[in-house]
């Protein structure tokens, strides 16, 4: 599937992404921090060192477009987690 980039827009929400419980634990949010993190790591991976200069960058600007805005939807929620989870 190919999108067109003049028809696609990345959105990154300004209003809060998570609806959490009333109940909910700060270990709880911070267990969910750390998968995030984790998964925004394996996504970040591939795109430095030699992996990255030989066989990431030759993708499309397309697919870098959409790897980058992936990782930045992924440090939002992360931040909004962490935003929660200290009361901030």
């Amino acid at each position: 599937m190919t999108t067109n980039p003049a028809l696609f827009k990345h959105p990154l929400s300004a209003a809060p992404i998570f609806n959490f419980a009333p109940d909910v634990k700060e270990v709880d949010l911070l267990d969910v921090l750390e998968i995030k993190l984790a998964h925004l790591a394996a996504q970040l991976a591939p795109t430095y060192g030699e992996c990255g200069q030989h066989l990431f960058r030759m993708h499309s600007p397309e697919i870098l477009d959409n790897h980058a805005w992936s990782c930045a939807a992924m440090l939002q929620e992360c931040r909004e987690l962490l935003r929660h989870a200290t009361g901030g």
